[in-house]
């Protein structure tokens, strides 16, 4: 066998399988990453041996820096930085993120804030450069520069799509529940309180109209300030909302609504970047392929035949671990 030091190499950029390795041990022994990204804890990022990783967590691991990389590059040929504020929006972007889920086990009690200073400063300096790095490009394919001067001038000129819609919103399992909460709300009971009482969970936040799923958007959108909406059918139930106010975003709310608003778009130049960024994965974690539209390391599913004495005799396995050093 032939054995590197590299891990991977993205045009003239090296990652060392030292750097991989340095990510694979700070990742896998946060305890709070850990709780957040498996919901409860889960041990699923080591391998079957000591001092191994699972060759999934290695592949995408890799796949990260590797993006990181490849997207650094990126920008250096479109003359763009990654400034303060691109780095503070990233940031931001990545602890919320990182904050436990509705679906996570009640036992992850920390923030996401508190999951990302958890790490290293080397692996989160990664981390959010890779952020930053997608913010900046996805600002870029709509002609803004991403900083606060630039942002606010965006933001005044598309006054509709800088524009945060607070709402608080109910769920109900059946639609005549939901009628008889409009009913009672309509006529200024406490929209929460009443909730609470009607035995749904009520819930209250400022998003873009746009970016809610197209049936909810088309009714909040409708929606006058202070007015109760009829129930709207969603999933297997009926949700209920009460504008509250509309406000103009400012600074990093307006940066996030920049770029979700092309965020169909950023895939592609993301692509565009990984397809020229002519790289090479060590075959020890696996190849460097194009699944699904998206680039990633798909790592191997055994170990490879010509190490076998008998390879006819082996099945296809997803136990492959790639060693710590």
């Amino acid at each position: 066998s032939t054995f590197s030091s590299q891990a991977a190499k993205v045009g003239s950029s090296s990652i060392s399988q030292s750097q991989l390795n340095s990510v694979l041990k700070a990742v896998s022994s946060d305890a709070d990453f850990r709780c957040v990204v498996t919901g409860g804890g889960a041990e699923l990022t080591n391998g079957s041996a000591p001092g191994s990783y699972s060759a999934p967590f290695a592949a995408q691991m890799l796949t990260t820096l590797v993006e990181s990389r490849a997207l650094q590059d990126e920008l250096a040929r479109r003359h763009l930085q990654v400034a303060a504020f691109a780095r503070s929006l990233g940031t931001s972007e990545l602890e919320s993120a990182f904050a436990p889920g509705q679906s996570t086990d009640q036992s992850c009690t920390t923030s996401g804030a508190l999951v990302l200073a958890g790490l290293p400063a080397s692996v989160r300096r990664e981390l959010v450069t890779l952020q930053s790095s997608q913010a900046v490009l996805a600002a870029s394919t709509a002609g803004v520069k991403l900083s606060s001067s630039s942002v606010a001038s965006w933001a005044k000129a598309h006054p509709t799509a800088a524009q945060l819609t607070c709402v608080s919103l109910a769920d109900f399992t059946s639609q005549a529940l939901a009628k008889s909460f409009v009913t009672q709300a309509s006529k200024g009971a406490n929209f929460t309180t009443l909730a609470g009482a009607a035995g749904a969970q009520a819930q209250s936040g400022c998003v873009q109209a746009s970016a809610l799923p197209a049936s909810l958007a088309t009714v909040v959108e409708a929606l006058a300030t202070g007015a109760v909406s009829a129930p709207a059918s969603y999933n297997s139930g009926f949700v209920v909302f009460k504008v509250t106010s509309r406000k103009a975003a400012t600074g990093q709310q307006a940066a996030a609504l920049l770029i979700n608003s092309v965020a169909s778009k950023v895939g592609a130049v993301v692509n565009e970047a990984l397809t020229a960024a002519q790289v090479q994965v060590d075959p020890a974690y696996g190849r460097w392929a194009k699944v699904n539209g998206t680039f990633q390391v798909i790592p191997h599913t055994g170990p490879a035949a010509t190490l076998l004495v008998n390879p006819a005799a082996v099945g296809a396995s997803t136990a492959s671990t790639t060693p710590l050093g």
